[in-house]
């Protein structure tokens, strides 16, 4: 009968695991898309910063000796302008994502903990059936051994 029960609670207990297990995964799954939009959103940042570092040294170059084309530089600083505001919306999404990326990575050490405690409780349940078992082993074999001194004293 207690065996029984035990299986009963194995399985139960084994799908409670799974389940746990499975909301750790797409919690790790989850990070690691936030992570990717972090690293793709830090690239475009990075080739924005070179872009406009290139724009400076044009229009360095653009007043330089020589004949100075008023349009051209009013092109460029209408093109900066609009880099600096693509650098200013790329800079909010990055804070945006490292706030996501702090969230996901709370959420992902909450179902680790969560599956921790539910594998050393898995842990604990076993141990402890184990002990009944052994007991009620032990007490077998003791009321064994009392039969035959019993029977062996009646001869």
């Amino acid at each position: 009968m207690i065996g029984t029960l035990m299986q009963g609670h194995t399985f139960r207990f084994a799908m409670l695991l799974k389940v746990r297990q499975a909301v750790r995964d797409q919690r790790r799954q989850a990070l690691a898309e936030v992570m990717q939009a972090e690293q793709l959103v830090a690239h475009r940042l990075l080739a924005l910063d070179e872009e406009l570092i290139g724009l400076k040294d044009t229009a360095t170059d653009a007043i330089g000796p020589g004949p100075i084309v008023v349009q051209r530089l009013i092109d460029m600083s209408r093109y900066q302008d609009s880099l600096l505001a693509r650098r200013r919306a790329l800079k909010q999404e990055l804070a945006d994502l490292l706030s996501e990326l702090d969230r996901r990575q709370q959420a992902l050490l909450a179902a680790e903990t969560e599956l921790k405690a539910m594998e050393k409780l898995q842990d604990r349940q076993l141990t402890i059936h184990a002990e009944h078992q052994q007991r009620l082993q032990v007490r077998d074999i003791d009321e064994v051994a009392s039969r035959s001194q019993v029977g062996e004293r009646a001869a």
